[in-house]
């Protein structure tokens, strides 16, 4: 919708409501002041001749509602409830993180101490567990945003039939995705998430990094294509790094987290079913109702993980240069931050002719069940009045479910058959795909090779000196919600 500019003095006019509320929401979750919230808008508004001061975001904030912590005024009671509910969503989690998704799922501000408070009255022996992790510190170099991108698999939900992958912007270690399905082997799945970040973050990185594992391949041809067309000097040679053991230190980090973070609630849920008989993965008919119940609710689960991941900081640390702030206002402005962005920008047409030959969207890895159970599973669910997948009521809706798809296939059959090679079945999803892609053969990439003219190539002097080679310590099973 196009506003007409009113008629201006010395200052810019503010933006409609329509128009900035939306970014004021954005904003003020991210724990900013009101003179970078004011930044921060006025960088997504360059070009439409509005801005907005820091004294005006305070003004609007009051009226649309968007209170301050010290405006909501919430007492421990008031958070009690909300404090609880995100509690049994993860029970590991500490007060720094209870805090930030208060923030992010209920739109409640409120101090940290007070979160602490609370925890420490409903779990003392838990605040004080979480006091005494012990940290292993590694280094990890970075040039600056998307210098790398840095993914890997995650396989300990395999028993139940759910594979999981990641990848990260390696500088903030912000989740440019955090995916589950039936597989993490296939390559054209894999290659589906390159494609699908390379859109919503408007570029590709300087260097894709990931372990040597073969459903990598497909990323690493990609990228390596994409790289020496923006690029012919890079002519056969390999654009991704290859890192062995625990080396892809990343990755293996978050990984860490997401076991102590969110693991933990969603396993004892699934383990309930295995105990009590209900679920066998390796029975295909159980398998494909639990995939096709569990898959896209857990997606929905982990984007809020990702939401509350990105949107919060990283504890400031002296052994660190890197920038800190929330994760995501890094990435989408670093220039706040005195950090670069190597990031590459990439022509649709080339991703589109890629993404048909590497991911192509009718191959059966992007189906999450066969046809059979695709057409009946939404009739029966709709039977069942379409009630909401929770903790609570996951295994309620798929017992009701496996009784009346098995009422269907002793009616008939045949119209079931083939059920024991379906492409979900654990036999099929153990083990390297048959259609699975192989490397290309390229000059392997070595630490301080030349990596072309684009991207870092770039930087003058000065900023090499002041950006280039940025160390960071990381603690490889850090916690970021060590409760005070």
């Amino acid at each position: 919708m196009e506003h007409p500019l009113p008629k201006v003095n010395q200052h810019r006019p503010v933006p409609p409501d329509d128009v900035l509320r939306p970014l004021l929401e954005k904003y003020c979750k991210l724990k900013l002041t009101h003179k970078a919230i004011a930044d921060c808008v006025n960088r997504d508004l360059v070009g439409t001749g509005y801005a907005i001061s820091g004294k005006t975001v305070g003004r609007r904030r009051l009226k649309f509602g968007l209170n301050t912590t010290k405006k909501q005024a919430h007492t421990i009671e008031s958070i009690r409830a909300p404090v609880i509910e995100m509690k049994a969503r993860y029970p590991t989690w500490g007060s720094r993180q209870v805090t930030n998704s208060l923030r992010q799922v209920y739109n409640i501000k409120v101090a940290e101490a007070k979160v602490a408070k609370l925890l420490q009255e409903i779990e003392p022996e838990a605040v004080e567990a979480r006091k005494h992790l012990k940290f292993l510190r590694k280094v990890f170099w970075s040039a600056g945003l998307h210098d790398v991108w840095a993914f890997d698999q995650h396989d300990k939900w395999r028993k139940f039939g759910l594979l999981l992958h990641v990848c990260l912007e390696a500088h903030t270690s912000t989740v440019l995705w955090l995916k589950i399905w039936w597989t993490n082997r296939q390559t054209r799945l894999i290659n589906s998430y390159y494609f699908e970040a390379a859109r919503a973050f408007g570029g590709v990185p300087v260097l894709t990094q990931s372990d040597r594992g073969t459903e990598n391949y497909g990323i690493a041809n990609i990228h390596t294509i994409i790289r020496q067309t923006l690029d012919p000097s890079l002519a056969n040679t390999r654009q991704h790094r290859w890192m062995t053991g625990t080396h892809n230190i990343k990755p293996e980090i978050f990984w860490g987290h997401f076991r102590r973070m969110f693991a933990p609630a969603y396993e004892e849920l699934f383990n309930k079913g295995v105990m009590e008989g209900w679920y066998d993965a390796s029975v295909n008919v159980e398998k494909l109702i639990f995939l096709w119940l569990s898959i896209p609710w857990l997606q929905k689960e982990l984007d809020v993980f990702v939401e509350i991941w990105n949107s919060s900081s990283k504890r400031a640390d002296k052994n660190s240069v890197l920038p800190v702030g929330p994760r995501s206002n890094i990435l989408n402005h670093p220039e706040m931050y005195g950090t670069m962005d190597f990031k590459l920008n990439v022509d649709e047409d080339l991703l589109s002719d890629l993404e048909e030959q590497w991911a192509p969207p009718d191959h059966p890895v992007f189906e999450l069940v066969p046809e059979p159970f695709d057409n009946l599973l939404p009739e029966l669910y709709e039977e069942l009045d379409s009630p909401v997948v929770d903790r609570q009521s996951f295994w309620n809706i798929y017992n009701d479910l496996l009784q009346m798809v098995q009422a269907r296939i002793n009616a008939d059959p045949a119209a079931f058959g083939g059920l024991e090679d379906v492409p979900q079945s654990q036999a099929n999803t153990d083990g390297r795909p048959a259609d699975a892609h192989e490397l290309l053969d390229m000059e392997e990439f070595r630490e301080g090779q030349q990596i072309g003219t684009m991207g870092a190539g770039e930087v003058n002097e000065e900023e090499e000196d002041e950006n280039m080679g940025a160390g960071e310590d990381e603690d490889e099973d850090e916690d970021e919600d060590e409760d005070e």
